[in-house]
């Protein structure tokens, strides 16, 4: 599993719902990932990283890894990354659920304001 980080600061952090992600893989599916890398993480969230792995247990710890651009091919070789990662691997990567609906229907469906379906665009580019 690689978790891309790249962009993110101190706004994107809740470490009540981080906590709880980490926890509930560490307790109720051990075995479902080999590695967890954490791609690109800002430097300064380098320690809440440090303070995330130690909420783990020791045998949990060694399966996460941070990673640069120029280290994540240490990991994952580059046929096996998407483009965006530098990867030469151009299979369709993004699964939109069934039923999922441009955000004008959106907001018809649920009779909300007409500007609402403005601020539901940006979600456009995911659905298509």
């Amino acid at each position: 599993m690689v978790i891309d980080c790249a962009g993110i600061g101190l706004s994107n952090l809740d470490l009540d719902l981080l906590k709880f992600i980490v926890t509930s893989f560490s307790q109720y599916y051990p075995k479902l990932f080999d590695a967890i890398i954490v791609h690109e993480l800002p430097y300064l969230l380098t320690y809440v990283f440090k303070l995330v792995q130690s909420w783990l247990p020791e045998e949990d710890r060694k399966f996460f890894h941070l990673s640069t651009k120029k280290t994540l091919t240490n990991f994952i070789s580059t046929s096996e990354l998407p483009p965006f990662l530098g990867g030469s691997n151009a299979s369709n990567w993004r699964m939109v659920p069934t039923g999922v609906v441009p955000a004008l229907e959106f907001v018809q469906l649920k009779s909300l304001k007409v500007d609402s379906a403005e601020k539901l665009k940006f979600l456009n580019v995911y659905i298509k």
